[in-house]
């Protein structure tokens, strides 16, 4: 990682730690959507995702005008018309209410994780706050992802509710889309959404060799082997 990389990382984390309720702890709630409480913590960590994608846009629209020089004050960018500050805003409560809306519609659709899934993410997320971080270390000057998390406010258990939501929201997709699901997306249309979106190709090498593997060498025999591709 370049210095100018760790400079940009350092102003996100700066916006992030600004954001943070209750001296940077994760102990409250800062919001209420839909019903559903949103722990600081969470809130924070979908800003911190926010701030990630604005990095990522912004460089993007920078290579697009010819300018190739590395993002050394991310917070004087625009992005999509609009300051980082603003879109990280907005973007952060785009998040949130997307996912208070899965968790609403997965309690109205009686949709779950399963034990299993549930054990799977808690290993995860413990597994990144307990386990020595070369990253971590290098970047944040913390020995784990958990450690540096907890220090901006985001605690471990509003890390395991966010990969929940998204574990939930793959659930969701499918109570809607699958073969059985409400509003199913049949094979046919997938296949011309594949087609129409993406470029599907079919390649076939046809040799300039015998039917014994010898090269060819009469430009008869060679020309017979190109007209045959012309002809697929």
């Amino acid at each position: 990682m370049n210095n100018t990389w760790k400079k940009t990382t350092a102003a996100v984390m700066a916006l992030v730690c600004t954001a943070a309720l209750a001296g940077c702890a994760d102990n409250g709630t800062i919001m209420t959507v839909g019903g559903i409480e949103i722990r600081n913590g969470l809130y924070l960590q979908k800003e911190l995702s926010a701030c990630s994608e604005a990095r990522t846009k912004a460089s993007e629209q920078r290579s697009d005008a010819g300018d190739t020089s590395e993002i050394t004050d991310l917070f004087a960018e625009q992005v999509e018309g609009k300051s980082v500050s603003e879109w990280v805003k907005e973007q952060t409560m785009l998040s949130i209410r997307k996912y208070a809306a899965i968790e609403k519609l997965c309690e109205k659709y009686g949709i779950t994780l399963t034990a299993e899934e549930k054990n799977e993410i808690n290993t995860s997320v413990n597994s990144m706050w307990n386990e020595d971080n070369y990253y971590a270390q290098y970047i944040y000057g913390t020995d784990t992802i958990g450690e540096y998390y907890d220090s901006i406010g985001i605690g471990k258990d509003s890390l395991k509710q966010a990969y929940m939501n998204d574990s939930l929201s793959n659930k969701l997709f499918l109570h809607y889309y699958d073969a059985d699901g409400e509003t199913p997306v049949s094979d046919a249309d997938f296949d011309a959404f594949l087609k129409e979106n993406y470029a599907a190709v079919k390649l076939i090498e046809l040799e300039y060799d015998d039917y014994a593997g010898v090269a060819l060498e009469d430009d008869a025999d060679i020309q017979a082997v190109k007209d045959k591709a012309k002809s697929y």
